[in-house]
């Protein structure tokens, strides 16, 4: 799958997740493959700009503030 591809898949299933299962998620539970940890640190860094997510410190959780569909102005 292409980063963007990636990309849509995090977004897709940051939205199911907490709109059906909560809101705290370990990188973990996104990417097993250090390749995919890297794109999805990346990514969670940037939606954490947004609002969308709060980073844990360490880089190991997180938890989502707000649904990605709430915010027009992603970059994917």
């Amino acid at each position: 799958m292409n980063k963007a591809g990636y990309r849509k898949a995090i977004l897709d299933k940051i939205e199911l997740l907490y709109r059906n299962f909560g809101n705290e998620w370990e990188i973990e539970d996104f990417a097993k493959t250090e390749k995919q940890k890297k794109v999805l640190l990346e990514y969670l860094t940037y939606l954490s700009t947004k609002g969308i997510i709060l980073l844990s410190n360490d880089g190991r959780s997180f938890k989502i503030l707000d649904i990605p569909s709430n915010h027009e102005d992603l970059d994917i």
